[in-house]
């Protein structure tokens, strides 16, 4: 899967971004789900110059408690600081129109990594179906070739006299 990037516009609603440099969304997809030791990396961390100023935990931002708890996210966005988005307990961006654009972008790309990897398991998932219908149908096919293939077969014979069982010759 790799790591997924997404450059934040220039403008969102009516303010600007990306002034002096851009801010980029980096997403990535762990193997395993983010439980235990991990979990605090199950996070969208957000900086501004290379500074933690806020987190979201990253099943809960995205409602989601699947796939989502797969992923990694981390963007550095120096305007937040400038639109005073941001609280001294660097927990949550202020909740405010700024943050709000700005977290319904992410989400949306989030959103799309999902879609992305549920498209790719759907996919993976069909493809194992069909190569085992595919082993079904062969395994059928065989059986009806070995049994057309024995030299003996029974076949029930019917007449006026009655019913009669005899060897028949393929």
């Amino acid at each position: 899967f790799g790591t997924r990037e997404f450059i934040l516009p220039k403008k969102l609603g009516d303010y600007e971004f990306n002034k002096n440099v851009d801010s980029i969304l980096k997403i990535n997809l762990s193997k395993e789900i983010l439980t235990g030791d991990k979990l605090s990396l199950n996070i969208l961390e957000i900086d501004a110059n290379g500074k933690n100023i806020a987190y979201y935990d990253l099943p809960t931002l995205m409602q989601d408690k699947g796939i989502s708890r797969y992923l990694v996210a981390r963007i550095d966005c120096p305007e937040l600081k400038e639109y005073k988005c941001v609280t001294n307990d660097r927990f949550h961006l202020i909740d405010n129109e700024v943050s709000n654009i700005f977290l319904d972008w992410c989400r949306i790309r989030i959103q799309e990594v999902i879609d992305e990897i549920h498209s790719k398991e759907k996919q993976l998932e069909e493809r194992k179906d069909l190569e085992e219908l595919g082993s079904f149908l062969k395994d059928i096919v065989n059986e009806i070739s070995d049994l057309l293939e024995e030299e003996d077969i029974l076949k029930q014979v019917y007449s006026k006299g009655g019913e009669k069982t005899s060897i028949v010759d393929v």
